[in-house]
């Protein structure tokens, strides 16, 4: 390795401070230095002298020795570094540094927080540390060792009293790892390792952990003074520890103090006791707790005089109507109270805007139920002193009426239920009907057929059908007619269908693999004879030529009858057949059986493989000694002192193996055994020496391998780790580009990135310098993208000096590359809505498609992308109880476990946090009542500094409407617009204002305004209110939908039976027609005996031409193409003449044509 060698030769040492690097002044201090067993003498250095501090020898064969300082002094206070000597070198290198801190020198800082020690997850803090005496450096260390100090400069302040520093240390968005004890020091510039003493202890407790309990009150919410109150938190089972706080205004609580019940008991009530509790639920010795109970308002009644509550219009009201009622006070209450007795839900309450006595408050039910029945009282406070409120008004009961409903509801409700009667009974007459006139259909089809009638066979005529689906169509007539001398006997028509059927099914019985069903349908003709048609014998040919239709495609048997194949096949079949691959080899070894029992081809046959195996034998003899291969295990990268084998692997005649590095002339020998072909070379432990190219070869009795490919060997965890970071950030969309910084101090040489796995290779760059703050490093960039799933994974980066390339640092922490966008975005919601106050209860729910278990959510950070997406099982996302820094912009994405692909983002979610600022004016212009079609305009204000505001209309599911100033002169004020006003827009409107540079952060809500709108559709219907209220109930769209449903139906019926009418009478008409013409055709006719005889149809192939159309039109474009024939009802049509091509000479009997549909 050169002259840089040495390093690797003698161990660096090490040093560490006990009990540890911060020691109190006056207290002792152990610094040890650790080096080598081959150690003859430890040296310990102070503040990079070249005059060693103190030197020992180590004892007991020990490769370690201390250096003890006792009373620790503020001299003590520095950097120390220590080396070690051995008989063979003079002395190693220096350790890393050891910083000494030495505290309580001067007066102690004061640590708080604010807004509170007591902070949800996910929210932020400030850690103010203060002190009049720092005037250097403030420290922040948190009990537990597990972070390390933070360090701070002051910056100076002044108030009335005096002159002080303050640091201000931001913690945040917290999780459970911040939860703790921290303590702040303060120390001068000129001494930094001199502290003060240490601040009293800040307990960090955070909340929002756990699910949160419920709390309840005992005997409830509603309490006389003198009652014995008792406030009961109940959580999930395994919490044991519970904290009770009490809001004190937008304080929040300074600290939870914890104990084993469940239960805490106020004793009896005072006015002290009126307020707003929550509760929180933990684990002993951790500072992190659920989230906050709801909050549960203790009101203390019996504080002030009785009010008075009436009912307008009065106590029995009709069910839907309109209720006030109303609660008025002679004395000075500014807000009323309005209880039902029973009830779980907390009181209702109205603050009023004017202070003019009596006062008083109207509470609207709005439309009433049978919900609202129930006893009321009411109660009055002010609004200085909510939680104390008077004595309850007298009681006073709110009866719903029976006889309720509107005229016009029961109007509609009884045309609707006419209506559907009246269907019912339409529908089952033209059942009924149509049921008979099938019947009557079924009767006319076994009547005589005359000259230019139809007869249709459906279903229900006789038929024969064979199992192969063929179907014979028989048809009875029965007519005079002229005797003739044909054998019409029973047995010869029943032997003309069994051998049909049986030609039939010996056509479907053969079958090869892509084999097509043929049917044969013979020539459709109507012969009248007295005896069945003869039929021929199956070895006869037939007359007439045949037509064959393609019916199915059907799987092939697998034992052929060869009896039937032969007259089963049509003609022009086995010549168009392909023959398969295996037919193929088939034949040929049929072939070669032919060829048997010669004596001359048996032998050829025998020289012809002596032949190949001669000479692939002599191929074998003349070919080199195959080229060993070689491998690590348990891989080429392996950490320092960790073992390794390399093996080499050849031939079972191998006598040797041998093994070299960096292609030096001595290589390690080893001897295979138990006969196998490889042999392994075990290091143990690996160090930097180690690394390097290895290559091996191997030895038979007489000749030598070359050598194998080579194999790298790199040894990691020499230096220290580099910095591994993505721009712009590890999210990446499918489609984008990252780059990959890997940053170092120590690497003067190559970086190296690798992604775990191992799919893809690593990749190597050479850095380049840069400056910054002071400092000196190398970076090298690697570019990654466009970016697909593949890029997806965990990578990592090391570091290597260039004259040892394959001795590599310590890994960099590992960076998590996540791509988005490969699967279709979910949807984010929240619950209870997008418009939150401080304390609400907020949730977010992201819903995706089925088959998703993994689920992350964001918020937006202005333009910076998301740094990692935590997931989790559920697509549910408590947030816990609303707060300033839950107003954000937020997305969710869904995955799948153990896989770095993720949905893209679904669309943004604006949570809207409002109460932060006075409340704005809204009014409408002209006013707010409007005629449809109109313009309107709403027009929000405030007086004081708001350059934003926001529409809503309660119930809408769409965000508020907002809109920007663009001056910021008073008065601030910005008016939306609608035009042209319809019914959509009738509803509640409110307004916020807020501020550009915390756009999350709204106003309290302005007064509801309320927008009618008259006119337009449904002026016909009565209005119930007084006022100009047009918005119909949900119930009355139902039920004009359904009635106009019905009236539409009952127009398309009644269409219908007016077209199956009319064709009626005109078929009716045709029939009367014929049956005359038939009467005066049989007049003329000469007499005939009346007979039954049976008609046989078949399918009669007319000219040759049409034929060959046929085949052409049937032959399959490729051995898949299948053309199937639906035969329609058979259609008989018997005229006086039939057609013919030759309109001259009418042919001997009539013809009758059947249609083929093809689909």
């Amino acid at each position: 390795f050169g002259s840089d060698s040495f390093a690797e030769v003698v161990p660096k040492p090490s040093i560490w401070a006990d009990p540890g690097p911060i020691v109190t002044s006056g207290s002792p201090v152990t610094i040890w230095c650790q080096g080598s067993l081959q150690a003859t003498a430890y040296v310990l250095y102070k503040e990079r002298g070249s005059e060693p501090l103190d030197t020992k020898t180590p004892q007991d064969s020990s490769n370690k020795t201390g250096f003890l300082i006792t009373p620790v002094g503020q001299q003590h206070a520095g950097r120390y570094e220590c080396a070690y000597s051995t008989p063979e070198t003079t002395l190693s290198e220096r350790s890393d540094p050891l910083f000494l801190v030495v505290t309580g020198v001067w007066g102690a800082p004061s640590l708080s927080a604010q807004p509170g020690p007591v902070l949800a997850s996910g929210g932020s803090v400030s850690l103010s540390c203060s002190s009049q005496h720092t005037s250097g450096t403030f420290h922040l260390l948190k009990e537990g060792g597990a972070d390390p100090p933070r360090h701070m400069e002051p910056q100076r302040r002044s108030s009335p009293r005096r002159t002080y520093a303050e640091a201000i240390f931001p913690v945040g968005p917290v999780n459970t790892s911040h939860g703790g004890t921290y303590r702040c020091y303060g120390s001068a510039s000129s001494y930094p390792y001199v502290w003060s003493h240490p601040s009293d202890p800040l307990h960090l407790e955070v909340t929002g952990v756990h699910r949160e309990p419920s709390l309840s009150a005992q005997p409830g919410s509603l309490v006389l003074p003198g009652d014995n109150l008792t406030l009961q938190c109940r959580s999930e089972p395994g919490f044991d520890r519970f904290a009770l706080t009490k809001d004190q205004g937008l304080t929040p609580p300074q600290c939870l103090h914890g104990q084993s019940s469940p239960d805490f008991p106020l004793g009896h009530v005072n006015h002290t006791h009126g307020g707003r509790y929550r509760c929180y639920s933990g684990h002993s010795l951790s500072y992190a707790w659920s989230a906050p109970s709801a909050p549960l308002d203790i009101l203390v009644t019996g504080m002030y005089r009785k009010p008075s509550l009436s009912i307008l219009p009065g106590p029995s009201v009709p069910w839907g109507a309109n209720v006030t009622l109303q609660c008025g006070s002679d004395i000075g209450l500014d807000t009323f109270h309005l209880h039902r007795e029973g009830s779980p839900h907390p009181l209702q309450h109205l603050l009023l805007q004017n202070m003019t006595e009596p006062s008083q408050a109207n509470f609207t039910i709005s439309p009433v139920t049978s919900a609202h029945r129930g006893t009321y009282r009411c109660y009055g406070s002010r609004s200085t002193s909510p939680y104390l409120l008077s004595h309850p008004s007298d009681p006073l009961e709110l009866l719903d009426s029976v006889q309720g409903l509107p005229w016009y509801l029961y109007v509609l409700i009884g045309v609707s239920g006419a209506l559907v009667l009246l269907l019912f009974l339409l529908l089952f007459l033209f059942l009924r009907h149509r049921r008979q006139s099938k019947g009557r259909t079924s009767d006319a089809a076994l009547k005589d057929p005359q000259p230019g009638e139809i007869v249709e066979l459906d279903s229900q005529n006789r038929h024969y059908e064979d199992p192969q689906g063929m179907m014979y169509a028989e048809v009875n007539l029965s007519r005079s007619r002229p005797t003739q001398e044909v054998d019409t006997s029973p047995s010869s028509q029943a032997k003309e269908l069994l051998v049909t059927n049986g030609r039939q099914a010996a056509k479907d019985t053969w079958m090869d693999t892509q084999d097509v069903t043929y049917a044969q349908l013979n020539h459709l003709a109507l012969r009248r004879e007295k005896s069945a048609p003869r039929v021929s014998p199956p070895e006869e040919p037939p007359d007439e030529p045949s037509v064959y239709a393609t019916l199915a495609t059907h799987q092939p048997r697998k034992d052929p009858d060869p009896t039937l194949q032969e007259e089963a096949s049509p003609p022009d079949l086995q010549a168009s057949r392909t023959v398969e691959p295996y037919t193929a080899l088939l034949l040929i070894v049929c072939t070669l059986r032919t060829m048997g029992g010669s004596t001359m081809t048996e032998t050829l046959t025998a020289l012809l493989c002596l032949w190949l195996c001669q000479d692939t034998w002599d191929q074998v003899e003349a070919e080199v000694v195959p080229k060993p291969s070689i491998w690590a295990d348990p891989g080429p990268m392996v950490t320092t002192g960790s073992p390794v084998t390399i093996w080499c692997q050849g031939s079972l005649q191998a006598t040797a193996y041998y093994l070299y590095k960096d292609r030096g002339s001595g290589p390690w020998k080893k001897m295979p055994q138990n006969f196998r072909n490889k042999t392994s070379f075990l290091f143990q432990p690996v160090n930097s020496q180690h690394a390097g190219r290895y290559e091996c070869a191997y030895s038979t009795r007489n000749k030598y391998s070359e050598w194998s490919e080579p194999l790298f060997l790199v040894v990691t965890g020499v230096r220290g780790a580099p910095f591994l970071s993505a721009q712009p950030g590890p999210v990446v969309a499918s489609g984008g580009s990252v780059s990959l910084s890997c940053i170092s101090q120590y690497t003067l040489g190559t970086f190296h990135l690798l992604k775990e796995g191992g799919a893809d290779p690593p990749r190597h760059m050479e850095p380049q310098w840069r400056v910054s703050a002071g400092r000196t490093y190398s970076e090298a960039i690697f570019p990654v993208g466009p970016v697909n799933t593949s890029h997806g994974g965990t990578y990592r980066c090391y570091g290597s000096p260039r004259s040892y390339p394959h001795v590599w640092s310590h890994p960099s922490d590992p960076l998590r590359l996540e791509i988005t966008g490969v699967h279709r975005e979910p949807s984010l919601s929240a619950q209870p809505g997008s418009l939150v106050l401080p304390g609400d209860n907020l949730t977010l729910q992201c819903r995706s498609e089925a088959g998703f278990d993994r689920f992350a959510l964001t918020k937006d950070q202005g333009l910076t992308p998301p740094q990692r997406l935590d997931g989790q099982s559920s697509p549910d996302f408590p947030l816990g109880h609303v707060n300033h820094n839950h107003g954000g912009r937020y997305r969710c994405y869904s995955g799948h476990s153990l896989s770095y692909a993720w949905s893209a983002p679904s669309a943004p979610l604006d949570i809207l946090v409002t109460g932060m600022y006075r409340k704005p004016s809204l009014s409408i212009l002209p006013g707010p009542s409007v005629p449809w079609g109109a313009n309107v305009t709403l027009q929000c204000g405030s007086d004081i500094w708001l350059d934003t505001f926001h529409l809503h209309r309660e119930g809408s599911p769409h965000p508020p409407q907002h809109l920007l100033l663009q001056k910021t002169t008073a008065p601030f004020q910005a008016n939306f617009t609608i035009s042209p006003v319809t019914s959509a827009h009738n509803g509640t409107y409110r307004c916020y204002g807020s501020r550009s540079t915390s756009p999350y952060l709204l106003s309290h809500p302005s007064d509801p305004l309320e927008l009618l709108v008259s006119g337009g559709p449904g002026d016909w219907l009565p209005n119930t209110e007084s006022g100009a209220q047009n918005s119909l109930p949900w119930y009355l769209y139902v039920l004009i939908g359904v009635l106009v449903a019905l009236v539409l139906l009952l127009s398309l019926l009644f269409l219908f039976l007016r077209h199956q009418h009319h064709g009626k009478g005109k078929m009716s008409m045709a029939a009367a027609s014929e049956h005359k013409d038939r009467g005066l055709q049989k007049s003329s006719s000469p007499a005939a005996e009346v007979q039954e005889e049976n008609l046989y149809a078949v399918v009669e192939d007319i000219r040759p031409q049409d034929r060959q159309l046929e085949s052409q039109a049937a032959a399959p474009e490729d051995p898949q193409d299948v053309t199937y024939a639906q035969l329609n009802h058979l259609t008989l049509r018997r005229e006086t003449s039939a057609p013919s091509s030759s309109p001259s000479e009418p042919p001997d009997e009539p013809s009758v044509y059947a249609a083929l549909a093809t689909h």
